[in-house]
């Protein structure tokens, strides 16, 4: 051996006739070199025998004791081992019955070095381009300033890749193109408490919204129950009469909305997952509209049992009809007419509340979902999200407002003496809203059921945009915001 090691020993197996059939190996020695293969002498003839020498050529056994990488390749999943494929003892010419040699490939981070067309180093497009094939790489359109990735597919048709907007109307990502409709998410499953806090955040919005806008309440009040009078005389008397007459019916108002507000958004949050938990995440998707009407509706009726003695007592006082404080006035409406009086308008207030909180909650959830897909950036900071909650609000109050005005100037006729005048005693008695709607349009004309409808609608985007900025913050602070209760698929998680 070359390195002095024992040597191997040797011993022949001869057939009858004489010949050496195989030798077998009793001891294989160490040390040897594939440089210096060794030599076998083969000895022991009988003399005066004619003979022929035998020959025999060693063959070293050689292990697998490292691997060389000649390519490395690309693309390699890094939760699962890649096994290296060795050859056989066999197919490389050695023995049958040797033991093949395994392996598993250590995998590495590639430098992408340039790859990412000079993406900010810290952007989510840079760090997502590491997830492309070293063939694809992003380049910058100077003329629109967007990055594009060259399909490498001849079969891919370009026609067939949207243009600027993706199927859900969303903006493009510099990189990989059209955004999906959502991401990988779920919402987490809620229990009574975050229930509770939905309704919380709704009774308290609702509540110090409409108490805060009193003035503007007051003002469109007086202007339905006295048509004659011009809309500026009576916003300059009520003026004059001093904060006390402009606030006057905020009791009730704060009362009314706390609870009318707290089961409003409370069922209406209910409900809605409900609905789309029956109807599956196909439909759910498909129907959100639908799905958030109907859940309003259920909502809407629950509230407005809640509501309704609280708006009698808020009309008669800032119609006039009332001198007495909030107590006062609703222990007047129980002795007038008992239980009855305080839901004699039911009709109407359903017949207002449901157009109303259709359009609400329906208007402002697409009027939100538009202006996030032309600007996702805005969901990433609480100023910008609730500024669009402002924007959805006020915009969804406007259209409301004019839908359920009609049925608002029927409710206000009911619980005021004044107003009572231009409709029908009985229709209203029966709560027939469109009997009375009726009366109105026949001695006042259409436009009678509009009366008072700019201070409402001033009125109704003031109120939604700031009760829908306070409902998504009061969710903030009480951790049942979207961010809070959403579960999100991390695709980032192992980019380095």
């Amino acid at each position: 051996p070359v390195n002095d090691g024992p040597p191997a020993i040797l011993e022949p197996i001869i057939s009858s006739q004489g010949t050496i059939d195989d030798i077998r190996i009793v001891n294989a020695g160490s040390g040897y070199s594939i440089s210096k293969p060794p030599t076998i002498t083969i000895e022991g003839f009988l003399e005066g025998v004619s003979h022929v020498t035998a020959e025999a050529v060693p063959r070293l056994e050689l292990y697998v004791g490292g691997i060389t990488v000649v390519n490395g390749g690309d693309s390699y999943g890094v939760d699962q081992d890649v096994k290296v494929m060795i050859q056989t003892p066999e197919e490389t010419g050695g023995m049958k019955n040797g033991i093949p040699a395994t392996a598993i490939a250590n995998l590495k981070y590639k430098p992408r070095g340039k790859r990412s067309g000079g993406l900010p180093p810290e952007s989510i497009s840079q760090q997502l381009t590491q997830l492309l094939p070293d063939n694809m790489v992003p380049v910058i359109d100077n003329a629109t300033g967007a990055y594009s990735v060259e399909i490498p597919f001849d079969h891919v048709s370009s026609s067939w890749l949207p243009a600027k907007v993706s199927r859900c109307g969303g903006a493009l990502d510099p990189v990989f193109g059209p955004r999906g409709c959502s991401p990988v998410e779920r919402e987490k499953t809620l229990d009574v408490t975050a229930y509770g806090k939905f309704a919380i955040s709704g009774a308290l919005c609702a509540a110090i919204s409409h108490a805060a806008l009193t003035p503007l309440e007051v003002i469109k009040t007086k202007a339905q129950t006295d048509p004659t009078r011009v809309l500026g005389e009576i916003i300059s008397s009520t003026f004059k009469q001093g904060i006390r007459e402009l606030y006057r019916g905020t009791g009730p108002t704060a009362v009314g909305f706390f609870v009318g507000g707290s089961m409003g958004f409370g069922f209406t949050e209910l409900f809605r997952r409900l609905i789309a938990e029956s109807a599956g995440p196909a439909y759910s998707e498909q129907f959100s509209v639908p799905i958030v009407i109907s859940a309003s509706i259920g909502a809407v009726i629950l509230s407005c049992i809640g509501v309704v003695p609280f708006e009698a007592t808020r009309i008669k006082m800032q119609s006039g009809e009332s001198s007495g404080g909030f107590i006062a006035t609703l222990q007047e409406i129980g002795k007038e007419s008992g239980l009855v009086g305080y839901y004699e308008g039911l009709n109407a207030i359903l017949f207002k509340e449901i157009p109303f909180a259709l359009c609400k909650f329906a208007v402002f959830d697409a009027v939100c979902q538009f202006i996030y897909d032309r600007y996702p950036a805005a969901r990433e900071s609480l100023f910008s999200a609730l500024l669009v909650s402002v924007i959805g609000g006020a915009i969804s109050g406007a259209i409301s407002a004019v839908v359920s005005h009609p049925a608002d100037t029927v409710l206000t006729s009911l619980y005021s003496e004044e107003g009572t005048g231009a409709t029908s005693e009985e229709d209203l008695d029966k709560g027939d809203v469109v009997g009375a709607m009726r009366e109105k349009i026949a001695s006042g004309g259409l436009g009678s059921l509009f009366v008072g409808v700019g201070p409402r609608v001033f009125f109704a985007a003031a109120l939604l945009g700031s009760e829908f900025l306070l409902y998504d913050y009061l969710k903030v602070l009480l951790q049942v915001s979207p961010d809070d209760l959403g579960q999100y698929l991390d695709a980032l998680r192992n980019i380095k």
